[in-house]
């Protein structure tokens, strides 16, 4: 997913730790978007723990209608649609 945004030129930033406001710690945000971008990459569906933390942090974005982009490799990373730069 990093070497797609590079390639793509696209503004975003590898959170390495939470900010005191930040419940939540994506992999991945994008910064050129009207809106901060969330990036997700899962991958580990075979495991019933993983699939539960999923669950977890997918919960907050959606109850804050806050943009998420969700990857979940072996699915080809072409198969991602990213929103517009703005």
């Amino acid at each position: 997913m990093a070497n797609r945004l590079v390639g793509e030129r696209r503004r975003f930033d590898k959170p390495q730790r939470r900010d005191q406001s930040d419940d939540m710690l994506p992999d991945f945000r994008l910064t050129d978007t009207a809106r901060p971008t969330a990036i997700e990459v899962y991958g580990m569906e075979s495991n019933d723990a993983y699939r539960a933390r999923k669950l977890q942090k997918q919960a907050p974005y959606a109850s804050r209608n806050e943009p998420c982009v969700e990857w979940i490799p072996p699915s080809p990373l072409s198969s991602v649609a990213l929103p517009s730069p703005t």
